[in-house]
């Protein structure tokens, strides 16, 4: 028999709790995802990190598409290039892109449609939340598959 914790659409786990294979780190995994962001062609990318602020996940990345076809273009790209890389256990918004939130478990990507990301200001509400350096992983834009 189920328990109603089975039945919940969104069944939220401590962090402890995420089927994440261990070796791979977050720092690592974030600096894939920007680099095929960035790659991509999203704009504006940022990250913030959240982990001491909310249990939600450790990180966000929030960033930017000039169009609704280029966000889905953006969530194929992550799809297809860091599959095995990133495991990816939701992704909401993908029928009407505006909004495209991509769950990688500890890290959350938000690809906003730039009028909605303006409008919604997510930035915003995550004001407590410390900004990460992406330059970094942004300065050598080598394929995000092929960096070590």
């Amino acid at each position: 028999m189920k328990s109603g914790r089975d039945n919940l659409a969104f069944n939220f786990r401590s962090k402890s709790e995420h089927f994440v294979d261990p070796t791979k780190s977050l720092k690592k995994q974030l600096k894939l995802l920007v680099k095929t962001l960035s790659i991509a062609g999203a704009e504006d990318i940022i990250a913030l990190d959240i982990h001491k602020i909310s249990d939600l996940a450790s990180f966000i990345i929030i960033c930017s598409s000039r169009s609704e076809k280029h966000s889905e273009g953006i969530l194929r790209r992550i799809q297809n290039d860091l599959k095995g890389q990133i495991d990816i256990r939701a992704v909401e918004g993908a029928k009407n892109p505006k909004w495209v939130l991509i769950d990688a478990y500890d890290i959350l990507i938000h690809i906003f449609y730039k009028p909605l990301r303006d409008f919604y200001k997510l930035e915003d509400l995550w004001y407590r939340a410390k900004k990460v350096d992406i330059n970094k992983y942004l300065s050598n834009r080598l394929y995000a598959g092929n960096s070590k």
